[in-house]
């Protein structure tokens, strides 16, 4: 089966595909999903480390970071969740090139939310907003999934391309059917 890249597109073109009520509204949220999640779980929000590693990005990964061929990055994968139930799948991406100053002290957030850092910093500049309907030919959908006792057919997933401390960095945020089907 093929490990093939989802299509991203911007914000602004979401309209243009059929996409669930719910989804949308957690799709076309700019404001900070940690707190928005916080909120949603009434405080019994926490962050779960599944990976983290200095390896080669996915090579959309690389060309929205500006990355040169062959370099490495910080890759955290995380699950976000509410009580026992995850919520959400996030990969961050962190060039090698972006590791100074305070962008280093992110290679240690181990289940801190990266979101906390980001959103109360008043440098932090979103740059890129885009998403993507993942099928399970495709990697990200496949890595989301593994949290799923049930696994999805289709997910929904956005990301963001952040400047941080004047340095970029990439979080895809991939929202499980555990969160679609509720209100919020």
């Amino acid at each position: 089966m093929s490990k093939r890249e989802a299509v991203w597109m911007p914000m602004r073109r979401l309209h243009l595909r059929s996409v669930p009520g719910n989804v949308e509204a957690w799709l076309s949220d700019p404001d900070s999903l940690t707190q928005r999640l916080t909120d949603y779980c009434s405080g019994r929000f926490h962050v779960r480390l599944l990976n983290q590693e200095w390896t080669r990005p996915l090579e959309s990964e690389r060309q929205v970071l500006m990355m040169a061929m062959g370099e490495r990055g910080l890759v955290r994968e995380v699950e976000l969740w509410c009580d026992s139930t995850p919520l959400v799948f996030a990969r961050t991406v962190i060039p090698v090139s972006s590791m100074k100053g305070r962008v280093r002290g992110l290679t240690v957030l181990g289940n801190r939310p990266l979101g906390a850092v980001l959103f109360n910093d008043r440098s932090t500049q979103r740059e890129l907003f885009e998403v993507a309907e993942l099928r399970n030919n495709n990697r990200l959908f496949r890595r989301a999934n593994q949290a799923l006792a049930e696994p999805a057919d289709i997910l929904w997933g956005r990301r963001t391309r952040f400047r941080y401390a004047g340095q970029p960095l990439l979080v895809h945020e991939i929202f499980l059917p555990t969160i679609v089907s509720e209100k919020a």
